[in-house]
């Protein structure tokens, strides 16, 4: 009886896990070749010229430059600087004098949000991201961290995260905005507007609309840095 039960085991019950690995496994496999594939993409769009907004066609992979234009959209404000933007990152870092017996800081909370707005490119025409719809992934130069943010201003940003345990001290913080007029380049994929039919967007003033890549991926926003724009004081 009990030579049988090994041989029972791994008759019925070890293929089958070994079957299960196997699917995990090139689940994993595929997963992880479709974000390199992603990243390719992405790469290779941001090592080219930008595709005139004026030329794009629907379901077109691009890179779009121009300037953000709001139009009577809501504007946000950065909320520990209170910038007037249509979109923000913030993040907020801690410094800890005793962690591990190494002072150091570390990350404790970062946050992006973004409206929907439209940006002009060079050659007049508009493209629209619906950021109500997709996520946005902003990308920046950081400058350095920023000191001692005011603790009415930081406090709520901490709550959001349910870090309100360092109570504003020890902190300092990386704030970028999106500012109407700031200089953007956007890598999406070309879309119909919502309620047009084909090829609406060379018809419609309201332009292109822009969605990510592929679906379930944010949209790429980069930022250009502001040309006269002084060194932000930090710890970099």
């Amino acid at each position: 009886m009990t030579g049988i039960v090994p041989s029972v085991y791994l008759g019925t019950v070890g293929p089958t896990l070994l079957a299960l690995f196997a699917a995990v496994g090139l689940g994993a496999g595929l997963w992880a070749a479709r974000a390199v594939a992603r990243r390719q993409v992405a790469r290779r769009l941001l090592r080219g010229a930008p595709s005139p907004i004026g030329t794009l066609r629907e379901d077109a992979l691009v890179r779009v430059e121009g300037r953000v234009a709001i139009d009577g959209t809501p504007l946000l404000r950065s909320p520990i600087e209170g910038r007037p933007c249509v979109g923000y990152y913030v993040g907020v870092d801690y410094f800890d004098a005793t962690r591990h017996q190494v002072p150091c800081w570390f990350p404790i909370t970062e946050e992006t949000v973004v409206v929907p707005f439209r940006v002009i490119g060079d050659d007049g025409a508009v493209v629209e991201v619906d950021a109500d719809r997709f996520d946005v992934e902003v990308h920046f130069v950081e400058s350095g961290r920023v000191l001692d943010p005011p603790p009415e201003r930081v406090v709520p940003v901490l709550s959001r995260s349910e870090r309100r345990f360092v109570r504003g001290r020890n902190l300092a913080y990386v704030e970028v905005a999106i500012a109407p007029g700031a200089r953007v380049s956007i890598v999406g994929r070309v879309l119909r507007p919502a309620g047009g039919g084909a090829g609406a967007y060379r018809r419609s003033p309201r332009g292109a609309a822009l969605g990510p890549l592929r679906e379930g991926d944010p949209i790429r926003l980069e930022l250009a840095p502001e040309p006269d724009a002084e060194t932000v004081p930090g710890l970099g």
